[in-house]
């Protein structure tokens, strides 16, 4: 199993929006923008769910016939291609599936997500939009401040550690208001 996920085309939080909840100088807006990235991150991956829509590719290697085909990091709004590779790397277009939720359902009557045109595969790649929307407002309030927490924790620890004193660990404060939204992990994901 593998996932790769392309860039958002917004961030969740804003640089300036982010210096004035971090109570920043204006020269720090390239750490401030590469702590809201790292924040957003982790985020994302203690929900196991895409905030700001971009295009996710989830690669499985070939097994059981496992049924239903949960798609990690949703909310799911689009599948781009359900491509299946034999061993001679000879690509197939699946186009009998319906999409539920964040679960891809092969339609009735095919022979199965391990056979492709009557050949076993050895590897399915998925290629959808997932996301809450386009835009930062479009997430969950609940998301988007635990995005602005991290930051900050990062941000003061940051400070901490310029400074010389020694911060244990980030406060988990952000994982409380994610807890509604937690999808999981991926080596569930991995399982079906």
């Amino acid at each position: 199993m593998n996932v790769s996920r392309a860039a958002a085309s917004e961030p969740v939080l804003g640089v300036q929006d982010a210096r004035v909840w971090l109570r920043a100088s204006s020269e720090e807006e390239d750490v401030i923008q590469a702590l809201i990235q790292a924040a957003t991150d982790q985020v994302e991956e203690n929900v196991c769910r895409t905030l700001v829509n971009r295009v996710v590719t989830y690669t499985l290697d070939a097994g059981e016939d496992r049924g239903p085909i949960w798609l990690p990091f949703g909310p799911v709004s689009a599948i781009t291609s359900v491509t299946a590779y034999n061993s001679s790397d000879t690509s197939t277009a699946i186009t009998d599936y319906v999409l539920v939720g964040d679960k891809l359902h092969e339609a009735s009557g095919t022979e199965g997500w391990r056979v492709a045109n009557g050949r076993a595969y050895r590897s399915l790649v998925i290629v959808y939009t997932a996301g809450y929307g386009s835009t930062a407002e479009d997430v969950p309030e609940g998301l988007r401040v635990a995005v602005k927490k991290l930051c900050r924790d990062l941000f003061e620890l940051r400070s901490s550690e310029v400074s010389g004193s020694s911060v244990a660990e980030v406060s988990s404060n952000w994982e409380k208001l994610c807890a509604p939204y937690r999808q999981g992990n991926l080596s569930q994901w991995a399982s079906g």
